[in-house]
């Protein structure tokens, strides 16, 4: 969604978005619209908006075209019109993806408790990773797919960055998670404490992950900086240096891509399966161990 009159794409762009979607469009639109009356400017392009609704009178969801007439039959966008266009939009359900269709990721609500299946303890260390956006993915894929936790070395962001909600998406709220100054700090205590450290990088002599024979359990996988990946230091530290064949001419994948890859991999390898049991809500996890 780009732009400030029409996010910069046709009303035919609807045709393909579920219902839940294109209310949430809609929305961003009058949302911006509000905005722009409030500064005494003119709400946006009517005839961006006739199109959208024109669009969705078409729709093969029943869902869509029952909003499309709804929206058809309110007055043009104005100070006056706001309130009707904002309740005619707003979302009627709670995320789950509204009856027919809803956005990609949210095609069905979360569970209110997990799926059942025990946690094995593989953790994640992240090194240095700078995108606040992918710490957020991948405390997501750790907690759906069940890893003990997360730690979170050098400048990595925290979950107390309100950015991260983004696209952690509440699973902030459940991973257990601890903060480390030094990586090689917490990858030597976990080493004490008889923790397996795996590596994912680039380097000569790394394995694709699902090549393990076995993933003892329990272990932890590092990941690195988007840019600069692990150094010497760390990978000395790791039992065994893992990577993704390449078959393309790209070197490497995105950090948040990759070590959900490689998470599930190393489940997988040990036996585990993703999913587990519900943590207490996790703030700062005592920085002791693995057991959080």
């Amino acid at each position: 969604m780009q732009g400030s009159m029409g996010f910069g794409m046709a009303p035919a762009v609807l045709l393909s978005l579920g219902e839940a979607h294109c209310r949430a469009v809609l929305r961003r639109f009058v949302e911006q619209a509000s905005d722009r009356l409030g500064r005494g400017e003119e709400p946006g392009d009517p005839d961006w908006l006739g199109g959208c609704v024109a669009a969705l009178g078409s729709h093969e969801s029943a869902g869509a075209r029952g909003l499309g007439r709804a929206l058809s039959a309110l007055p043009p966008l104005s100070a006056g019109s706001l309130g009707a266009w904002s309740r005619a939009l707003a979302d009627p359900g709670d995320g789950g993806g509204g009856g027919d269709g809803g956005c990609f990721g949210v095609t069905s609500a979360d569970s209110p408790e997990p799926k059942g299946r025990p946690r094995r303890e593989v953790l994640l260390v992240l090194d240095s990773v700078r995108s606040v956006f992918n710490v957020g993915c991948l405390l997501r894929s750790a907690e759906a797919m069940g890893a003990a936790g997360v730690r979170l070395c050098g400048y990595t962001p925290t979950p107390d960055d309100p950015r991260m909600a983004r696209t952690a998406l509440g699973s902030e709220r459940w991973v257990p998670w601890e903060r480390h100054e030094s990586t090689i700090d917490c990858l030597d205590g976990l080493a004490a404490r008889g923790v397996a450290v795996y590596a994912l990088e680039t380097a000569p002599g790394a394995v694709a992950p699902d090549e393990l024979p076995f993933s003892p359990s329990p272990c932890a996988l590092v990941l690195g900086n988007e840019r600069h990946g692990l150094g010497g230091p760390v990978l000395a530290r790791a039992r065994r240096v893992l990577a993704f064949p390449m078959a393309g001419r790209k070197n490497s994948l995105n950090v948040a891509v990759c070590g959900s890859m490689a998470l599930w991999a190393l489940l997988r390898a040990g036996g585990g399966r993703p999913g587990g049991r519900r943590q207490e809500p996790a703030q700062k996890a005592s920085q002791t161990g693995m057991t959080t």
